[in-house]
């Protein structure tokens, strides 16, 4: 049996995405079908899963049906809060 252990973060990304213009994050943020935000929930847990051995698109995205990722301006940074993410991958991270 399989226990998964889930964690709420807060991280400030490096590199291109810091540079995020407040249109482009409002994109990001958009949750109706012509916006990007469900891409980018999918590809930020694609990121998170890496390494697992658990590799069915289908099965990721069932096991952590209840992850969110939300982004925000923070000063001159962008944010993104992590909820109900894999715990694995966040651990090794830091």
């Amino acid at each position: 049996m399989i226990t998964e252990h889930f964690v709420n973060a807060s991280v400030t990304p490096r590199g291109n995405i810091d540079t995020l213009s407040p249109h482009e994050v409002a994109r990001l943020q958009d949750r109706t079908n012509s916006g990007l935000y469900n891409l980018f929930r999918q590809c930020a847990l694609a990121v998170l899963n890496t390494g697992s051995e658990m590799d069915s698109t289908r099965q990721v995205l069932d096991r952590f049906r209840q992850f969110d990722v939300q982004i925000s301006h923070k000063f001159r940074d962008v944010q993104l809060d992590l909820i109900n993410a894999p715990a694995r991958r966040l651990l090794m991270v830091r």
